[in-house]
């Protein structure tokens, strides 16, 4: 192979092998900022133990107990590590320690109940020595898989929803496509009606909404702030998935109690079906 130059010719030439021209690969849709995916994991983290803890009765103490008892230890997981899930209060997300607590206080409440007191005892010893009175776990409820609902959650489901990278059916509101394509109208009035029962002018409003929001991520700040002032208009799909951070977002400002309000009453009120909280 030559390489070299010529005086008539404004470029150095080679005789060695071409390079192939690059295929066109046509516009390419930019992937969804990871940062982003995870605070959308968070607000469903949160929504996941409002429904689960508020369905099944069991107070902070009575789920790590039945935690502890999976775990063989009184390890991951504590009264405050729970207040914090439910508040979405994670800034650096729910670590595997306890997302590993959370699977298996869920596995062992399905063992109870699909396969009886006795099945548990063999497979992680009586329950009463942790303190526990079996009518808490007769009266909870398991989160079951997304795809196969005869089998619990796993570890790698609650890692999933963690991580955004998996939305339950059965925390999340399912919009139509007309009530997604209204929903943004609606919820502008939403707000606009909350702001103005609170006596709220425009800036003091945006205030109380952005601090009201369970994200301190600037971009999905920025696009709520968007959303607020109408200028921001989301698809089906992130309207459903916003519902989380919108709902917990109302529940504050409307002073509402943990796990009283969240995507499914908050997707009513869009489909035009106002509460009077």
């Amino acid at each position: 192979m030559t390489i070299g130059a010529h005086p008539d010719l404004p470029y150095p030439f080679s005789n060695g092998p071409e390079q192939p021209a690059a295929a066109v690969q046509g516009l390419q849709t930019a992937p969804r900022e990871a940062t982003e995916r995870h605070e959308q994991g968070l607000q469903q983290q949160a929504a996941l133990m409002n429904y689960w803890l508020d369905r099944s009765k069991l107070s902070h103490s009575q789920f790590c107990s039945i935690a502890w008892w999976a775990l063989g230890e009184k390890v991951f997981i504590g009264e405050s590590d729970i207040s914090r899930l439910r508040n979405g209060r994670f800034v650096r997300g729910a670590g595997l320690k306890l997302i590993d607590a959370m699977a298996s206080a869920n596995g062992v409440i399905h063992l109870w109940q699909t396969e009886g007191e006795r099945a548990c005892w063999a497979k992680y010893g009586p329950h009463s020595t942790w303190g526990i009175e079996g009518q808490w776990i007769e009266n909870a409820i398991w989160l079951p898989d997304d795809m196969d609902d005869s089998k619990p959650l796993s570890l790698g489901g609650f890692a999933e929803v963690a991580t955004g990278r998996l939305w339950l059916h059965y925390l999340s509101a399912r919009l139509s496509p007309a009530d997604a394509a209204r929903g943004g109208e609606r919820l502008s009035a939403l707000l606009d009606q909350l702001a103005a029962e609170r006596g709220w002018g425009p800036r003091e409003a945006m205030t109380q909404f952005m601090a009201a929001y369970p994200s301190t991520n600037r971009a999905v700040l920025q696009r709520l702030k968007g959303v607020i002032l109408g200028e921001t208009k989301l698809t089906r799909a992130e309207m459903e998935q916003e519902l989380h951070g919108l709902s917990e977002m109302i529940r504050v400002v409307r002073g509402l109690s943990v796990g009283s309000y969240g995507p499914a009453e908050l997707g009513a009120e869009l489909r035009g079906h106002l509460p009077n909280p």
